[in-house]
């Protein structure tokens, strides 16, 4: 099953400025690489710095990827050394970490991060060991019987620190941790003919003694930039062009090397910029930069410096509106939340002295996945169109949306209506507005859902997840869902008594 859930960041033409939305409330999950066997955790207010929660847990020992389900705001953790993927509830203000999704003592091997996959609902994984490594493919639906089951598997002949999959979730690129002459490019498009197929890039000179630290997919496929630590050569980015079968010829830093240096020491950050070929490199001397990586002429990429810090940067993270940035930092240990376009402290968390390894970053985003449509509301009596807005979260958890009428003749009375589906009926019942929902409507008619405008045109409305009205009677709203709303209003024409509505706003409820 397809899901439109993923946002999109957009880099402007300059590559400079980041293009996002208002800070919604937010948590940052760290996770931390030290001693022993149950590694250190914390959760931290990505909008104030407060440090929420901390904890450890052998299920996060050498705690190697994150992400917060998108559909059931569960932290799903990988484990280096614990070989294994855990589910973690939320509960109260602290993770879970009892239900292990996945464990890789069927194949052997560290597990090497996490990584879900919205457009067909799965979760990405591998293990590496002696002999190579494994790509895992898990059912992701929190509400599958079957959900973190392995449903696919690909076995390829290089260990890897990282992998990359492709916007579209088509493709999945595995930089070595030692080059041999190829990167494994694999078709994990469950509707191609190709599925499942592997197919080794073609020959580069990217020497042997070379990490591959991170990589990425251009948003139409063509090219996978990857990011390579070369032990005595530096730092660069090496380029494959899908289209020619070639390696792009860079700026050399060793005799015959493809590879487009980074004036930066070991990166240990790398955070992709959906909807570009842009990211984000973090390294171990504290410098933030912007790598810029445009088609295929090397003269046309830049690295540009964007903030130096105090200590190791040990690993980065992008909000899911590209505004932010999460920076786990070494000697001292931090989280520091940043401006991404600009690199400017924002808040600063002090973790405990001796954490380390704080590598694995991973955002949850409790605001709101609203967009209005079918607007502008036709222009009633004041000469404005009535506009409604949303407010709150969009997390069925979470309980607290508002919708907001404005632009409305003041202290007109008007109240929400709701339904499952879309639609557009020019006038309704003489009214001089477009109804912008069809199928079961609802109406938000009950003891004080029947709102007035102030003198200055708006109302609002605090909805109740659990009681949508429907012709039938009131349902609740379950993950997953997707609603529609718009205000419906009295005005007036020539004198005359009439109605008319705002805009609509759909919002996909997780």
């Amino acid at each position: 099953m397809h899901n439109s859930i993923h946002r999109s960041i957009a880099l402007s033409a300059c590559a400079s400025l980041f293009l996002g939305g208002s800070f919604a409330q937010t948590q940052v999950f760290v996770g931390s690489s030290v001693a022993g066997n149950s590694d250190p955790w914390f959760l931290i207010d990505g909008d104030t710095g407060l440090l929420i929660d901390q904890g450890s847990s052998p299920r996060t020992n050498n705690t190697d990827g994150a992400f917060f389900h998108p559909e059931s705001s569960e932290l799903v953790v990988a484990s280096a050394l614990g070989e294994e993927v855990t589910s973690a509830p939320i509960v109260g203000l602290s993770p879970d970490f009892q239900n292990p999704l996945f464990q890789t003592a069927i194949s052997g091997g560290a597990v090497s991060g996490c990584f879900y996959d919205g457009n067909f609902e799965r979760i990405f994984t591998q293990s590496r060991n002696s002999s190579g490594g494994t790509a895992h493919i898990l059912d992701g639906d929190p509400l599958s019987p079957t959900y973190g089951a392995v449903l696919h598997t690909v076995a390829y002949p290089v260990g890897s620190l990282k992998f990359a999959v492709s916007e579209d979730s088509s493709l999945l690129a595995v930089p070595p941790v030692a080059f041999s002459g190829s990167v494994p490019i694999i078709d994990v498009d469950p509707d191609s003919a190709g599925f499942l197929s592997v197919t080794d890039t073609a020959t580069t000179t990217i020497p042997a003694n070379s990490l591959g630290v991170g990589a990425m997919f251009s948003p139409d496929n063509r090219f996978l930039s990857v990011l390579v630590f070369t032990f005595g050569g530096g730092t660069s980015v090496a380029k494959y062009d899908r289209q020619t079968q070639t390696w792009i010829d860079g700026v050399d830093v060793l005799p015959g090397f493809q590879g487009f240096p980074l004036p930066i020491g070991v990166p240990l950050g790398f955070a992709p910029i959906r909807g570009s070929e842009a990211a984000l490199v973090a390294d171990a001397g504290g410098t933030l930069g912007l790598l810029v990586l445009p088609g295929d002429n090397p003269d046309d990429w830049s690295f540009t410096p964007l903030q130096s810090f105090l200590g190791d940067l040990d690993g980065i993270a992008l909000s899911s509106d590209g505004a932010r940035l999460a920076i786990g930092l070494s000697d001292p240990p931090r989280l520091i939340v940043a401006d991404a376009s600009t690199g400017t402290i924002l808040s600063e968390t002090a973790l405990p002295a001796g954490t380390q390894g704080l590598s694995t970053i991973a955002w949850f985003d409790d605001g709101l996945n609203a967009v209005a449509y079918c607007g502008p509301g036709e222009i009633n009596s004041t000469g404005a169109s009535g506009e409604l807005t949303a407010a709150g979260s969009s997390m069925v958890s979470s309980n607290d949306l508002a919708m907001t009428a404005s632009d409305l003749p003041p202290m007109s009375f008007g109240f929400l209506i709701t339904s499952l589906t879309q639609g557009f009926v020019a006038n309704p019942g003489g009214s001089q507005g477009n109804l912008c929902v069809t199928g079961l409507i609802g109406r938000f008619v009950g003891p004080g859902q029947i709102r007035q405008a102030s003198a200055a045109g708006d109302w609002t409305l605090v909805t109740d997840l659990t009681q949508q009205p429907q012709p039938t009677g009131l349902v609740s709203i379950a993950v997953g869902d997707t609603w529609n709303y718009q205000a419906w209003y009295r005005d007036s024409v020539g004198g005359q008594a009439s109605s008319n509505f705002t805009n609509g706003v759909t919002i996909n409820f997780r």
